[in-house]
């Protein structure tokens, strides 16, 4: 059961049983150097219960909308409730305690709530008493739109039961167990009149048929079916039988079984925070989430349009957008930012926001999305051999006097003319700018000087015949082969091999390389030589 100020603290309570088969309820707390998982060393037990025998201990713990924990305890177990705990005031077993854990400390784990039935009173019944008279609780929940709490109690032979008590209401009900199983009288000994007692409002048979053992779960209140809204549901864990029970106009419920999940192994229940319900398998380790079969109505999505990419204003929105606009009370609509009475919210910042609204029948949701500042630094155009800028973007693409330049999506590129050279740059968010533009001015030689080089260098067999390709220095001495490089350069400006010119002829190996058309570079300091090759 999550705290209250879970989001804050990171504080959560277990209810287990330990090695000599006693139940603990424990506090512990998110680890603070990894927040998706617990800190074992956090561990705070709250309260430890013995337990007589090695069934019946309950298990089910929520926390109530007023803030209390509540703890559901069986009888104790055996059969028949031997002891008679459930009717024992001065027993937790077979009770529903109410504890407040808001404090908890090594020395005060819990408080007694000051509204407890029993608290401060002089009748011997044991202060942490909510309800009483429970054979096995599981399990239990708060109705999230006004407060009530239902419980799923198993029985012993004949009959499985739902207990409801309603919100604001501390009167200790008693629930009968073991004076009465279901509405029927069962171990009437040193019992009292049957007015002291409060029975369920839905039971059905312990047959091994219709089911032999109950899974208390959620009343719905969830916006995404409305057919639904209102509906206890609850299952039979033998049968794996579920129903949905629906006020009956008088006063009481009426069941309708919904689903047979008897190949779902289902053990439990579970609701999210919009008031989806989810079951939870045993066995097979699967969760399932209930849908209404047919098209859903009434249909809700939170929507962002992030900051624009060149726009240092804030100007991301958020828009609620519904399928059904009069079945949201505007009224009710709560944003973080502290807007109301609007389906649109704007000029936002980065960040993340929330939402909450209300349906005209009381379902309440709660949604959040994150508005992404998609501006960033434009990058700057470094040069060595090529052009090129940090690798962290997604797209690439290099333009030449402003025109696009076919091919060329990688973060570096090499010049094969001069002219000025601009990128543009796409980052995760799908938001492109341009960088600014790089003067390149790599051959500097003039015409004749080049032509005159060409008189120097000679590439053979051109076309590319084998796997070598001749570079031929003309009139070889050591003083021109200086700091004499070569590469070679796809149409793509993609270097795919860099070398140094150190003999007369140079073997420059081209097995790798596909059929096309090649650039080969054979620069200095203070000149360069660009000649096509064809492969």
């Amino acid at each position: 059961a999550l705290a209250p100020d879970f989001e804050e603290t990171g504080y959560f309570f277990v209810n287990y049983t330990n090695n000599q088969g006693n139940t603990i309820v424990a506090r512990y707390q998110l680890s603070s150097s990894d927040p998706s998982i617990a800190d074992p060393e956090s561990a705070l037990e709250i309260i430890e219960i013995n337990q007589p025998y090695s069934n019946h201990n309950g298990g089910c713990i929520a926390f109530g909308p007023d803030g209390y924990l509540y703890v559901g305890m069986g009888d104790g177990g055996a059969a028949d409730d031997p002891n008679n705990y459930a009717q024992n005031p001065n027993s937790l077993l077979g009770k529903m305690l109410r504890l407040d854990v808001s404090q908890a400390n090594s020395a005060s784990p819990y408080l007694i709530p000051p509204d407890n039935p029993f608290a401060d009173t002089s009748d011997g019944v044991l202060d942490e008493i909510w309800a009483l008279g429970l054979r096995n609780p599981w399990r239990f929940s708060f109705d999230r739109l006004n407060g009530d709490l239902w419980i799923g109690d198993v029985g012993q032979y004949e009959w499985e039961e739902i207990n409801f008590i309603p919100a604001n209401t501390n009167d200790g009900l008693n629930f009968g167990w073991r004076c009465y199983e279901g509405d029927e009288s069962y171990i009437t000994g040193g019992c009292s009149n049957i007015e002291d007692y409060d029975f369920p409002v839905l039971t059905y048979n312990n047959n091994n048929v219709t089911g032999c053992s109950v899974t208390g779960g959620y009343r719905y209140r969830g916006c995404k079916y409305p057919e639904l809204f209102g509906a206890y549901i609850y299952m039979d864990y033998c049968s794996g039988r579920i129903w949905a029970a629906t006020e009956d106009g008088m006063g009481g419920f009426v069941s309708e079984e919904i689903l047979n999940g008897a190949n779902f192994d289902i053990a439990s229940f579970g609701e999210d925070r919009n008031g989806n319900i989810y079951l939870i398998g045993l066995a097979s380790g699967k969760i399932f989430r209930i849908e209404q079969s047919g098209p859903q109505v009434n249909g809700y999505n939170l929507m962002s349009d992030d900051i624009d990419c060149q726009d240092e204003d804030n100007s991301g929105a958020l828009t609620f957008e519904v399928e059904d606009p009069d079945f949201w009370n505007s009224s009710s609509l709560s944003w973080s930012t502290g807007a109301s009475e609007t389906f649109l919210v704007e000029n936002l910042e980065a960040g993340t926001y929330s939402l909450e609204a209300q349906g005209n029948n009381g379902c309440s949701i709660y949604l959040e999305e994150t508005i992404i500042n998609v501006n960033f630094d434009v990058p700057e155009i470094q040069f060595e051999d090529s052009l090129f800028v940090e690798d962290v973007y997604s797209l690439y693409q290099w333009l030449l006097n402003g025109e696009v330049i076919q091919g060329a999506n990688s973060s570096y590129f090499t010049p094969l003319e001069n002219g000025t050279y601009s990128l543009l740059v796409t980052n995760a968010e799908d938001c492109t700018l341009e960088t600014s533009s790089f003067e390149v001015d790599i051959l500097s030689s003039t015409k004749e000087e080049v032509e005159g080089m060409n008189t120097l260098v000679r590439l053979f067999p051109n076309p590319i015949q084998g796997d070598l390709l001749y570079m031929e220095l003309v009139n070889f001495h050591e003083g021109f082969s200086k700091d004499l490089q070569f590469r070679i350069v796809d149409t793509n400006a993609r270097i795919l091999n860099i070398g140094v010119v150190q003999e007369e002829v140079t073997l420059i190996p081209v097995d790798n390389l596909p059929s096309g058309v090649y650039y080969i570079h054979v620069y200095s300091s203070d000149q360069q030589w660009i000649q096509k090759v064809v492969k």
